[in-house]
Formats: C-alpha cells, structure tokens, sequence
C-alpha cells in the first residue's frame, strides 16, 4: 500500500495525532479514528494510538488512497489555480516590515479585509495562510490583531505557536505601544486624553458597528461596558473644502474595535470621511477616511529577537493629500 510522508515540525511537537490528522484531512466524510484503528496512519512506520503524542522530524504516514478521498470530498472547498495564483501574487505585493520564525509584521494595504467578511473573499489571513501553509501540520499562520478594512499599516502575524503566544500576551498585559496618524474634522487645539465606557448598542442590528458611547468620569465600568482610553496629540491644522481639519496622533492605550473611529468621533472630531461615525463623506468615490498604523514598539523579548520599534510610512495617497491640505506640514508624524 502507498503512503504519503509528513513530517513533523518544531510548531506540531507534542500535539496529539488525532489532533493533527483532523488538520491534515478535513473532510467531514473521513473517520479519523478509524483510520488509526485500521493502522491507516503510521508514525515513524509503526502504528499509533489516538493519544500519541509526536515530538519534531517525527515521519506521519497516512494511506495514499485516504489523502486522495479526503482532496476529492473537499474539492468543492478548495481554490482553483487561478485562485492560488492570485493568492500568490497579491503576497508579493505586500510589503514585509519584519519577519523570522516566530512573527510576521506587514503593512497592510487600503480596502482589504485582515479577515473574510464574505464567502470566498480573498482577505489578508487566507493570502498569509497560502504562502506559509506547508510550514506547519497543524500551526496556522495568523493575524494577532486587526485592522479595519480601510486601515492601513502595521499589522502582526504568528508564525509559531512560541511567536502567538508571546505577542498575545504582551498585547494582554498592554505592553506594547501602539500609534496610529488620521485625519479628522474639527480643530483639536492640544494634547487630550479620552477616556469613555462603550457599551455596544444590541438594538441596532442593522449597523453591528453602531456603538454607544458614555463618559467614565462617574461610576466605574460594569459587565456590560468596556473601558476605551486614547491618548490624541494635534500634529498639523488645514481645510477641506471648508471645513477645518487637525492630522492627530493617536495612541492607544487600551484596544478595543474601532476604537480611535468612534471615540474620536464621540468627542467631537470624526475621520473625514468615516461616514459610519459621522464624518463627511469624501467626494470621490474611492476615499474611505485616512488612519494609518504608523508605529509599534514592543517590549525586549529574550526567547527571540525582534525589534523593539517597528515603523510604517504613511501611504502615497495619504502622504499626497496631506501637502495639499495641511498648513505648513512639516511631515513630522511621532512625537
């Protein structure tokens, strides 16, 4: 009987085989278990338990005609050629700010989801998942944060179990620094800390991103509201098309989703352009609202190196609308 080879990688060591086989063969069709038991699979040529646990380099042998059942019952989920290709060459257009084993930092591009928002839409984790699929047997490469659709900049994947593990966790404990550039309506005369309570509003299904904003300044946060606090630093003043603007910095000191979006416009300056949070709608057709993740520092990670400062510039398009519309712009964008 042919078999077909895999092997174990660093990121699979002490996973279970059933766990690695439900990732291998994801046909619905196909019993895992059964395959075991009918010494279907193999490890290092000899039969296996459901519970064994493989350690890297380790061989797993799966009966050919079982892989040939599992791609012929899934084929109506899986991408055409033309698909991989596409795939493949919107990853060459990324712009790779960082990578080693553990991590890998990009700079996102406008009007792209980081995750599918429809079925098979082409988003940045399924373009991820493509070029590093082979990498691991069971260790998905992943987006450890995200960003709006028509957000740009500095976005995070994993590319080990070591890698996720560690951004995750310093993301928990607010370890990290986070700044982001928009440019928003209105005139923000100095430096403001915003500080509010959100409560997500149940009763509008029609806008799942429709939040409820309250200040924090009495009472503290209960189970249903989340605390959102965000550090807005004036940079710049200019007008569009009669209306003041202010380029703010922003730095996050909590992350919550769309937190700059609705906090900036629940005090008083929406993006322009962010329509769905009350800021002016740009008059040609393919503007949005300019928010850019401009810099991340981490902290000093000792199990592997990465930089403690990451930086993005600002895209093209940006860059270009704010020397037409800032007065006296220096292009100085961290302070």
């Amino acid at each position: 009987m042919e078999y077909i080879d895999y092997t174990v990688t660093k990121n699979d060591e002490g996973k279970r085989i059933d766990k690695i086989l439900k990732k291998i063969l994801t046909s619905k069709e196909i019993n895992i278990y059964e395959i075991i038991r009918k010494k279907l699979c193999k490890i290092n040529n000899l039969k296996c338990r459901e519970t064994f646990r493989v350690k890297e380099n380790d061989i797993i042998s799966i009966a050919g005609f079982i892989v040939e059942k599992n791609k012929e019952a899934a084929g109506a989920t899986y991408k055409t050629d033309n698909n991989k290709n596409l795939i493949q060459e919107k990853f060459r257009e990324l712009e790779v700010l960082f990578e080693d084993d553990n991590l890998l930092v990009i700079n996102k591009p406008k009007n792209i989801n980081v995750q599918p928002a429809k079925k098979n839409e082409i988003a940045l984790s399924s373009i991820i998942k493509e070029k590093y699929q082979n990498s691991s047997l069971s260790f998905t490469c992943a987006p450890l944060h995200r960003l709006d659709k028509f957000t740009t900049g500095i976005l995070v994947f994993s590319k080990s179990l070591n890698g996720a593990r560690w951004f995750s966790s310093v993301l928990k404990e607010h370890k990290l620094t986070k700044i982001y550039v928009g440019l928003a309506e209105g005139h923000l005369e100095k430096k403001v800390l915003w500080e509010n309570n959100i409560i997500k509003n149940e009763t509008n299904n029609s806008n799942p991103n429709n939040f409820k904003t309250v200040s924090i300044s009495k009472g503290t946060v209960n189970e249903t509201e989340e605390k959102a606090i965000t550090e807005a630093t004036p940079l710049c003043y200019g007008k569009y098309k009669g209306k003041e603007t202010t380029l703010i910095q922003y730095k996050i000191i909590t992350g919550k989703k769309h937190q700059i979006r609705f906090q900036s416009s629940f005090n008083g300056f929406p993006l322009y352009g962010d329509t769905a949070y009350g800021g002016t709608k740009f008059s040609a057709k393919n503007k949005s609202f300019f928010l850019h993740s401009i810099y991340l520092q981490l902290p000093e990670n000792k199990e592997f190196e990465t930089p403690q400062k990451i930086y993005c510039k600002i895209p093209r398009e940006f860059e270009e609308f704010l020397q037409l519309n800032l007065i006296n712009w220096n292009g100085k964008l961290i302070l």
